[in-house]
This record gives structure tokens, C-alpha cells and sequence, in this order.
């Protein structure tokens, strides 16, 4: 099974937060980081966010 990419928008939307909040806990080192698939286009893992909340029991 191929693991889904998730963009900040819809990330936002799944984890209930704004967008600002995902760069600014990426940047604390709080929040996995996002790799690049363009110059334009930035996506996350899903099965990444979906270890680092178990990590966080949630």
C-alpha cells in the first residue's frame, strides 16, 4: 500500500489547527517535517503524522 501525501491545508483541516501552527511546531522541532515534491509543492507523510500523534498519545 503506497502511503498517502497530505498538503498543509488539508493537514490543517485533519488536525483541527491553522496552518501557521504546523510551520511554527515544524519549526520548534515539535512536528515531523514535510519533504518537497516541487519547488511550489511541500507534503507530509501521512503515516509520519499518524506515528508522531500515537507518539504523543493521541
Amino acid at each position: 500500500m503506497e502511503d498517502r501525501l497530505v498538503r498543509v491545508k488539508e493537514l490543517a483541516q485533519i488536525l483541527s489547527v491553522s496552518r501557521s501552527k504546523i510551520w511554527d511546531d515544524v519549526a520548534k522541532g515539535k512536528f515531523p517535517k514535510p519533504f518537497k515534491l516541487s519547488e511550489k509543492t511541500t507534503v507530509w507523510k501521512m503515516s509520519a503524522i499518524q506515528a508522531h500523534l500515537e507518539s504523543l498519545g493521541g
